[in-house]
């Protein structure tokens, strides 16, 4: 018999899960972490890259419990290597490069990925599962400590806390869909809630209000997508793995605010 299976939370067939109605712990995580990564983008690269290393490290406990994980240990110790080597590559001067180190530091946390779970070349039951949720941990750590240098550069920090303040707005909006008439049409008032708090706080900072409009509704739909997926999963009726998703979907979609960014020129 699978020990893992005893675990009630991870029995699928015994708890039915609605990620229509998250856990309130996934929703205060997710504000909680937009608000902290909202303060340090107004110190700079250096604190905002520290702030993405403390969550990483955090979401490595939560993770491997979300996504139901073999090899808990093993996958744990992973993701908090990418998530140290990730926050090393970006605390290191590069000079006019600020992202110079960051594949090289994916890559190697990669590779530290696939030792770690195959030790001494011996294939284990369920690699699969183990390896892909570890790297996939990485990418999303990854994915919002690239985010760091934009909020560096003058106008970049405004366009990151109009992007923080959209992803909160949308968290919030999310909630609606704990009435059963509105479930998963949810994603309407998130987009609506997105795009009107970036045009608002774009319109304070001086962002221009209409491209804060698109940022607002594409961030606050995209997070509140992640939290839908993987809000599906039985982990997230656990503690580590609420908090695990919350951060992550706060994370994940930081790539996308430097492509907008740099389509800004920002």
């Amino acid at each position: 018999m699978n020990p893992r299976s005893s675990s009630p939370a991870r029995a699928g067939s015994v708890f039915a899960v609605d990620s229509t109605r998250l856990p309130w712990g996934v929703t205060a995580v997710t504000l909680a972490s937009c608000l902290a990564l909202a303060a340090a983008a107004g110190f700079g690269r250096s604190a905002y890259a520290v702030l993405v290393l403390a969550l990483g490290l955090a979401m490595a406990l939560g993770w491997p419990v979300l996504l139901g994980m073999p090899h808990e240990a093993s996958a744990r110790l992973t993701v908090a290597t990418a998530a140290v080597a990730l926050g090393a590559a970006i605390l290191i001067p590069s000079g006019d490069q600020p992202l110079r180190w960051l594949p090289l530091a994916l890559g190697v946390s990669m590779m530290v990925t696939f030792v770690m779970l195959v030790p001494g070349g011996r294939l284990r039951p369920h690699l699969v599962e183990s390896a892909s949720g570890a790297l996939a941990g990485g990418v999303v750590i990854a994915s919002g400590i690239a985010l760091a240098p934009t909020a560096d550069r003058g106008r970049g920090t405004d366009f990151v806390v109009v992007a923080l303040a959209a992803l909160a707005a949308g968290a919030l909006a999310e909630l609606t869909g704990r009435h059963p008439r509105v479930g998963a049409l949810a994603v309407l008032p998130v987009m609506v809630a997105g795009a009107l708090v970036g045009w608002l706080v774009a319109r304070v900072v001086g962002v221009n209000a209409v491209a804060a409009l698109g940022l607002g509704m594409l961030l606050a739909s995209f997070s509140y997508s992640v939290r839908r997926m993987f809000g599906a999963v039985p982990g997230v009726r656990e503690g580590f793995g609420q908090a695990a998703l919350g951060i992550a979907s706060v994370l994940l979609p930081g790539i996308l605010v430097v492509a907008l960014a740099q389509l800004a020129g920002l």
